[in-house]
């Protein structure tokens, strides 16, 4: 019941004003190398359908192991992509990130199949997400847990596993 409650207070209040917040920042110009600059580009990642980063220009339904990092996480998810495509080379390895700074580093990286910017963390983006790409594991890393991912994944019977 308090997760309930918990999920309810994030969709009611803290979903809107991210998305408010997101959309305000989005409209105004930004001085060059600004932290709120690196903001604004992920959020033209988020909203560009035609970007090659955006999820929905990928392939559907490669029932790819998951794995979504922040951007300076992907340093720790590196040796499991390795490990885990030395041990099952034929599996599909997806790799999400927030920051829109290792889009590079993702793309580049041996063993990362396809990649994409992290959709919005609302149900309907979530649940679009994996409805097209039908994951059959997630790996997130410590810190970059969003509410809605994990209470979408469970509610799919879709295993995860913080690293």
């Amino acid at each position: 019941m308090f997760n309930f409650i918990l999920l309810t207070l994030y969709r009611l209040i803290v979903q809107p004003l991210v998305l408010l917040s997101a959309l305000v920042l989005y409209a105004f110009p930004l001085k060059k190398n600004s932290h709120l600059q690196k903001l604004k580009k992920g959020l033209e990642l988020r909203l560009n359908r035609k970007n090659p980063h955006h999820w929905s220009r990928l392939k559907k339904h490669q029932n790819p192991i998951w794995i979504h990092c922040s951007s300076g996480e992907f340093e720790y998810a590196k040796p499991l992509i390795t490990a885990l495509k030395q041990k099952h080379p034929h599996e599909t390895i997806l790799v999400t990130f927030f920051s829109p700074s290792y889009a590079q580093a993702v793309a580049t990286f041996p063993g990362v199949d396809m990649h994409c910017v992290l959709p919005w963390d609302t149900p309907g983006s979530i649940s679009s997400f994996i409805q097209h790409h039908k994951p059959k594991l997630v790996l997130l890393s410590r810190t970059d847990l969003w509410p809605e991912m994990p209470f979408q994944l469970k509610k799919r019977k879709i295993p995860i596993l913080l690293f």
